[in-house]
């Protein structure tokens, strides 16, 4: 159960890295696509590198925030079970410990 809280927390770790590097490159090849002198002087080419960048954001965010809060989620779950179970396992260490003593 330790593994995979650990797992999980790695892997929505991993999501939001994807997340971040994924609209750090959307973000830097419409800038280098715009800058280009060809591109400067066609609005055309500018509307498309924007629908383009658009759609790229869309996508890196649809699988990227999703995911990040599906792990979040499954490692906060799997903490959630872990202290549990330690403080099941305390009361019947006690309850044992109580009637040994009776």
């Amino acid at each position: 159960m330790r593994f995979r809280k650990y797992l999980f927390t790695v892997l929505a770790i991993v999501a939001l890295a994807w997340i971040v590097s994924g609209l750090g490159v959307v973000s830097n090849v419409a800038s280098k696509q715009l800058q280009q002198p060809n591109v400067q002087s066609s609005s055309a080419a500018q509307l498309g590198t924007a629908i383009g960048s658009g759609l790229s954001t869309t996508v890196v965010l649809c699988i990227g925030v999703p995911l990040f809060f599906l792990f979040a989620l499954l490692a906060w779950r799997n903490s959630v079970g872990l202290t549990n179970k330690k403080r099941h396992e305390e009361l019947l260490a006690a309850t044992q410990q109580k009637q040994n003593v009776t």
